[in-house]
């Protein structure tokens, strides 16, 4: 049995050690990734992405596969049987890190986006949305949610492709 791959992360910081960081984990067979404020050697822990099995074909964050990094960046693909996801990862100034998302779906899903359940009661003054759609939801467990997806409608004819951007900042 193969070993999972080791964790990816990525983080932008001031001369003080303060900052924002995102820890990409093998889980299962896909990434999923935890959000985290730092403060020299701590970090606290804000937001974790929601993920689901390999059954479900429209997950509520992209299923993520293999990624490669290039500098400051960190790039993502993956795919489920009806859908192809491509994600970037960037450090920006100031203390930011900048969310891009596409997917390119075979047929028409129930819902669409990155779905994050909030760790620490600061989490959601983190996300600076642009031209986006995005809320804050509680689920039947009473556990608070950020939900991030595409302002444009969804497409009647498919194959088609959804995109969605967001940044989270320290």
């Amino acid at each position: 049995m193969a070993s999972p791959p080791p964790p990816v992360y990525l983080q932008t910081l001031d001369e003080r050690g303060w900052g924002i960081q995102v820890e990409f984990h093998w889980r299962g067979d896909r990434y999923s990734h935890t959000i985290g404020a730092v403060d020299g050697d701590k970090i606290v822990p804000l937001l974790a992405s929601m993920e689901e099995t390999e059954s479900d074909l429209f997950p509520s964050s992209p299923c993520l596969s293999q990624v490669h990094q290039q500098d400051q960046i960190l790039f993502f693909t993956g795919a489920t049987s009806a859908c192809h996801w491509s994600m970037s990862v960037q450090a920006t100034e100031p203390l930011g890190l900048v969310f891009e998302v596409a997917c390119r779906l075979k047929s028409q899903p129930c819902w669409l986006g990155s779905t994050y359940k909030l760790l620490h009661p600061e989490a959601k003054e983190k996300f600076c949305v642009d031209s986006n759609l995005w809320s804050c939801e509680t689920t039947e467990e009473d556990a608070e949610q950020i939900r991030i997806g595409s302002v444009a409608d969804l497409p009647g004819e498919f194959p088609a492709t959804q995109q969605w951007n967001y940044v989270v900042r320290a």
